[in-house]
């Protein structure tokens, strides 16, 4: 190896010929080393210290061109991700890295994750040359060129390139945004060396693309898209997924068991499941109505409310809809009684009909329920309905109870 001594150095240290064979030669190596084993990389370079499923996450996330993670809450998966993306932009210089979410701010907690390790770990701090995480601008630049930046998954967010795609609380971001305007982004990574003659038959890297979110309800894309990339993992795909709960953060001591019980207290257990367990919320195979009928709510102008028991009157309901012409509606009874007072639920519901040249398109504007009433009572109800709603139709269930239910002059 060939050494010169540098004289403009107070100590005249000696340092080595960047353009030697040997030490190029090296460097190729320990880069090569390094991008198979980016975790290593991490805690050798940036001298981060990461735990056993941080390791096995990094490296799987690394070797996959497609990631999808499902992780509870404090389980460290923005931190992690951004801890990724500063390694995987030292490591392949040129690179275009794109955080996105629902919104900016939302996609940008990544980018503040990567504001407290540029604090915190000096080696970062170098390979930075500037990042600004602000309203008006959120991009962070390296010294070899690579660039992180944050878009909204909107269409103010379109012209982007990159050749790595980082999805924040990816389940609450709009399908037909996300197919239109993120996915379009993906690209090789342009190096200039790649352009040479010499390299132009070298095979070109794949883009790469994670997506990481808490559980959400099975209502949403999300769900079928994860379930399809498992299926294609299995059978040979380089994609990848992987998940942890709650559990995870309590054995780290992220969260302890007193913060999650608390926590659990004050949640309904459908949310505690989703937000902590990835047990995702979802309807029966067999279940008439399919949460993703239910993805979006709809804006209605004029909503449908029946008048209070305690100030009923009896000419008009000021909550009135106008019927159509040729619209029907119906209003349909579900009796169940039971000898147990707290067994006995009655579902009423109004349903407008409105017609079309094949049949009738229905729409259910209001249900109510009734626990442990007695019959008079529900049947007194019944008719404040039928009156209020306009009803031209009353439907019973006629068995045991329904059959007792009206009084004789109805």
């Amino acid at each position: 190896m060939t050494k010169v001594r540098d004289t403009t150095s107070p100590v005249g240290k000696v340092v080595r010929d960047e353009n030697s064979p040997d030490w190029i030669k090296r460097k190729i190596d320990w880069i090569t080393f390094y991008r198979r084993n980016i975790h290593i990389f991490i805690q050798h370079y940036f001298k981060i210290y990461l735990y056993p499923y941080q390791i096995l996450w990094i490296d799987y996330i690394h070797k996959c061109n497609y990631f999808i993670s499902i992780a509870s809450r404090a389980s460290a998966k923005s931190w992690l991700i951004g801890v990724y993306a500063c390694a995987y932009a030292v490591l392949y210089p040129h690179s275009e890295i794109v955080i996105f979410s629902e919104t900016q701010k939302t996609a940008s907690i990544v980018m503040g994750k990567i504001e407290g390790l540029r604090a915190s770990y000096p080696v970062i701090a170098n390979e930075i040359e500037h990042l600004y995480n602000n309203p008006n601008s959120r991009e962070c630049v390296f010294n070899n060129t690579s660039t992180i930046k944050v878009v909204a998954c909107k269409e103010s967010g379109r012209g982007h390139r990159a050749n790595l795609i980082i999805g924040e609380e990816f389940a609450l971001v709009d399908k037909t945004n996300y197919d239109s305007i993120i996915k379009p982004f993906k690209i090789t990574r342009q190096t200039p060396f790649s352009k040479l003659p010499e390299w132009s038959s070298l095979k070109k890297e794949e883009p790469k693309e994670i997506l990481i979110s808490s559980t959400k309800h099975k209502g949403l894309w999300w769900y079928d898209d994860t379930c399809k990339l498992i299926k294609d993992m299995v059978r040979g795909k380089n994609f990848g997924f992987i998940a942890f709960d709650y559990l995870l953060s309590i054995y780290h001591g992220i969260k302890t068991k007193e913060m999650i019980e608390q926590e659990k207290s004050t949640m309904d257990l459908i949310t505690f499941q989703e937000e902590y367990c990835n047990i995702p919320f979802g309807e029966n195979s067999d279940a008439y109505f399919k949460l993703s009928m239910f993805e979006r709510a709809r804006t209605i102008k004029r909503a449908f409310y029946p008048q209070r028991k305690d100030s009923y009157n009896s000419k008009k309901n000021p909550y009135d809809i106008k019927k159509i012409d040729g619209e029907l509606r119906v209003i349909s009874v579900d009796l169940a009684t039971r000898k147990s007072k707290e067994n006995d639920n009655t579902i009423i519901a109004c349903t407008r009909l409105f017609p079309t040249s094949e049949g009738y398109i229905r729409e259910v504007c209001y249900m109510e329920s009734h626990l442990g009433e007695n019959t008079i009572v529900q049947a007194f109800r019944i008719k404040q309905l039928f009156h209020d709603f306009g009803a031209d139709y009353l439907v019973l269930d006629i068995a045991q109870a329904g059959m007792k239910t009206c009084p004789p002059h109805w």
